[in-house]
């Protein structure tokens, strides 16, 4: 197996993204457009059943100095809620990853909170189906997220000490299993 070797010039965000476009891309067609109801139940299902565990084991894992300070917001209660609104049953999550060590656990929250940009698509698509801050969408009403993706990147792009190869494996790893948790969303 030969060794993710980075561009030199290249920024970890840029590795990290370019290191996961073809699992990224396949995950955004796993979810889908989310035009109706079951699609978004299923979003919801799938969405939990990945965060859930992967917000567990991050809570444990230790993350690089420059990241230290960094606190993911745990999206998984909101989740919860969501399903519950919606009377659906959540759904059991996917393992608990193994606690990563510090360099993967910066490519997980990488995935993490990338994730966010993408929100406000969702929020326009389930506000049309009827579903917002106050029941169904809680997860997507986050007035946190307001340039922390910018902030993120730049502290991960600043952190000494992160192995480029584990972090992109943590990132791959976070992509698998959103990719299992969505495969399995549809099933019940």
């Amino acid at each position: 197996m030969r060794s993710f070797e980075p561009p030199p010039s290249a920024s970890l965000r840029h590795m990290l993204r370019a290191g996961t476009r073809a699992p990224h891309d396949a995950l955004d067609r796993a979810v889908g457009a989310i035009a109706d109801e079951a699609s978004y139940r299923r979003y919801l299902r799938g969405l939990y059943a990945f965060r859930a565990p992967v917000e567990a084991a991050l809570e444990r894992a230790a993350v690089p100095e420059g990241l230290a300070d960094w606190r993911l917001v745990p999206l998984a209660p909101r989740l919860r809620a969501d399903l519950d609104d919606l009377g659906e049953p959540a759904p059991r999550p996917d393992d608990c990853p193994e606690t990563p060590g510090p360099s993967a656990a910066a490519g997980m929250l990488y995935v993490l909170e990338g994730a966010a940009i993408g929100a406000n698509l969702l929020r326009v698509r389930a506000a049309r189906l009827g579903f917002d801050a106050g029941r169904g969408a809680r997860h997507l009403a986050r007035p946190e997220e307001a340039g922390r993706w910018g902030a993120f990147v730049a502290r991960l792009d600043a952190a000494a000490g992160i192995d480029p190869e584990a972090a992109l494996a943590g990132a791959q790893a976070a992509f698998a299993g959103a990719a299992r948790a969505f495969a399995g969303a549809g099933a019940r």
